[in-house]
């Protein structure tokens, strides 16, 4: 089994909303899904608010699964089976969709095989990451 991610829209059976939009507890804060979008949205996005991002939410993420550790468990039973994490962010190299797959590959164990392209948009827009065999995300960016 393998860990993927999507954007919204992605049409298989094994589709996981992760966002606050659909009342995960694994999307990031209201707050901190704001102030990041705000930047984004004004072109201010940088790699150090990007790294702040990824600090703040891998701290809410470990905050979860200290206080409520069933429902961390149970997203890791999920994926064992294997998921497809979904969020609505166009790019995946700037989502927390990939930083929670990259958290669960760790903590289970279970390969994150990358990003998948959803049947709403056939074709990935610039910035998006395909899923290749044998080709690694990391090899693709």
């Amino acid at each position: 089994m393998a860990i993927y991610t999507a954007r919204i829209g992605y049409s298989g059976t094994d589709g996981l909303d992760v966002t606050r939009r659909g009342n995960s507890p694994f999307g990031p804060s209201w707050a901190l899904l704001q102030a990041h979008l705000t930047l984004r949205r004004e072109g201010r996005e940088t790699e150090e608010s990007w790294q702040q991002y990824t600090a703040s939410y891998t701290y809410e993420m470990l905050r979860l699964r200290a206080e409520i550790p069933h429902v961390w468990e149970s997203l890791e039973q999920r994926v064992r089976v294997g998921a497809t994490l979904l969020c609505y962010c166009g790019r995946s190299a700037h989502c927390h969709r990939r930083l929670l797959a990259e958290m669960l590959a760790q903590s289970t164990g279970v390969l994150y095989e990358g990003e998948r392209v959803t049947t709403k948009t056939p074709f990935p827009t610039l910035g998006e990451q395909l899923v290749l065999p044998g080709i690694k995300n990391e090899e693709i960016e």
